[in-house]
């Protein structure tokens, strides 16, 4: 390992590979405190290698930034508006390594993806953020959730797995930590709170209010004394979710016997009261 090394050029030479490397040293720490590598005068080495394989990705050419007055980081790479992608330069998106560095294609691949509807935005005249955050509504911290969260799960201490001592561990080959027991992984599985919404991701309710930028504006004074969540067999109701659609009911009235299947009363309730 050589480190604190930079590639210069890389030749052929004898029918081998000669690479050019530059000796680096810490430089001044810049604002974050972090200390960027900086050439060492004089310093430049030869390596010869039969194979060599580029294991970082290429550097991106920031030479047209000053010329398409685009602004920069310390870092060298582009600043942009981290909602929409957009440049110093409103016509100019950008996204991928020239702004998060040397990282992985499906980084850029996903930043490409939101950058292009943001420009769709901004082509038909509209702000190119938009409305690209999903409606999320929560209880806030951890302590100000309704006590009511708190009476369906059992207030117990953390499990903690069984570990090798220090003198086990350097006279074998066995595991350190020999994980839960059945009986401990249920009795920790119940420590959950189960605060998380099970359907956020396919609820109606939800994306029309994504839709319609509605706004959430919680009451300090209200207490969720009524909050509370019943189980009963596969189905999960929580009555701090329902708006009295009157939807499940009507849906058990459409049966001859009000015998349904409740993937069909989870399937149709808007806001996930039902899952």
């Amino acid at each position: 390992l050589k480190l604190l090394s930079a590639p210069v050029s890389v030749s052929e030479r004898n029918g081998r590979l000669e690479l050019v490397v530059q000796d680096m040293k810490p430089g001044e720490p810049d604002e974050s405190g972090r200390r960027r590598p900086v050439p060492v005068e004089g310093s430049v080495g030869r390596l010869e290698a039969d194979t060599i394989i580029t294991a970082i990705g290429q550097q991106v050419d920031a030479s047209l930034t000053g010329l398409l007055h685009i602004e920069t980081t310390p870092k060298g790479t582009i600043t942009i508006d981290p909602e929409s992608f957009q440049t110093s330069n409103p016509w100019i998106f950008a996204g991928g390594d020239c702004v998060t560095g040397a990282g992985i294609a499906v980084t850029a691949v996903g930043q490409g993806r939101k950058a292009a509807a943001a420009i769709s935005r901004y082509l038909n005249g509209k702000p190119p953020s938009g409305t690209t955050r999903p409606f999320n509504s929560s209880y806030g911290e951890r302590d100000h959730a309704p006590r009511a969260l708190y009476r369906q799960a059992l207030p117990l201490k953390r499990m903690s797995m069984h570990e090798l001592t220090g003198a086990e561990r350097i006279t074998s080959f066995s595991e350190v930590c020999s994980g839960l027991t059945e009986e401990q992984a249920r009795q920790e599985a119940s420590r959950c709170l189960r605060c998380s919404c099970n359907t956020k991701n396919d609820c109606t309710l939800r994306e029309l209010a994504t839709h319609y930028e509605a706004e959430l504006v919680p009451d300090p004074q209200e207490a969720h004394e009524n909050d509370y969540i019943v189980r009963n067999g596969s189905i999960r109701f929580e009555r701090d979710k329902c708006i009295d659609c009157g939807i499940c009911t009507r849906t058990i009235q459409e049966t001859r016997n009000g015998d349904i299947e409740t993937t069909i009363l989870t399937e149709r309730c808007p806001t996930g009261a039902l899952s």
